[in-house]
């Protein structure tokens, strides 16, 4: 298999699981100064210790490694082609939700003059809904969004996001 036919397949892990881009840059780090027995350490400190998403791209990364062992260059290359990607991964599923997430928060939020819905993944998934009428307690409607997605959205469930409720803008 190529690096790119490799490292696509676990940068979609990494997008699923969640893990985070500075951690898949320190391990493209420890690539390229570390032997690859200190790598498969640090990946295995990093599943023990349960970091968030680690596991699954952990395990996946693991049996990479175990395959090919002896290069060094291609494993720097794969770690690279993921760091490069992930985030291409996370936007499209993301893309491929917003009208579920659109249709949902639209529902919830068009007593207070439901205006439009802003989806951003650059710092985690973040997703400002636009109202007329500001409510008196924003953070009990964004709650309630969160809610109705995480039910109604099955990419939503295991997923970290928040859910702000802001004024018109004008």
């Amino acid at each position: 298999m190529s690096v790119k036919d490799v490292g696509d397949r676990l940068a979609k892990v990494a997008a699923s699981s969640g893990i985070a881009s500075k951690q898949l840059r320190e391990l493209l780090k420890a690539a390229r100064t570390r032997s690859l027995d200190d790598l498969e350490a640090v990946v295995k400190y990093q599943v023990g210790r349960c970091v968030r998403g680690y596991k699954e791209f952990g395990e996946a990364f693991l049996q990479v490694l175990d395959q090919h062992r002896q290069d060094k260059i291609f494993i720097e290359n794969v770690l690279n082609w993921i760091c490069l990607t992930t985030d291409y991964y996370s936007t499209e599923k993301i893309s491929n939700i917003k009208p579920q997430i659109e249709d949902v928060a639209k529902r919830i939020a068009s007593r207070f003059g439901y205006q439009r819905t802003e989806i951003s993944a650059e710092r985690g998934l973040s997703i400002d809904i636009y109202v007329s009428r500001f409510p008196n307690d924003p953070r009990t409607v964004s709650d309630q969004i969160k809610e109705e997605l995480r039910r109604y959205i099955n990419e939503l469930r295991e997923t970290e996001f928040q859910v702000w409720i802001n004024p018109r803008r004008r």
